[in-house]
């Protein structure tokens, strides 16, 4: 089972709402935007996580 980052990484609402491309609110970022600036990747899901166990 993948790990989902969006378990542990908040979202905000109202960068959900403006879309990934943005434009729908004024004053929002762009969940693209938004995600690559907080997070360095763009879409905060399982299959570009990675959970390695302790050595």
């Amino acid at each position: 089972m993948p790990f989902e980052l969006l378990t542990v990484l908040p979202s905000r609402l109202d960068v959900e709402v403006n879309g990934f491309n943005g434009g729908v609110l004024k004053d929002v970022p762009s969940a693209y935007n938004w995600y690559t600036e907080q997070y360095g990747m763009k879409w905060p899901v399982g299959r570009t996580g990675m959970v390695f166990p302790d050595r």
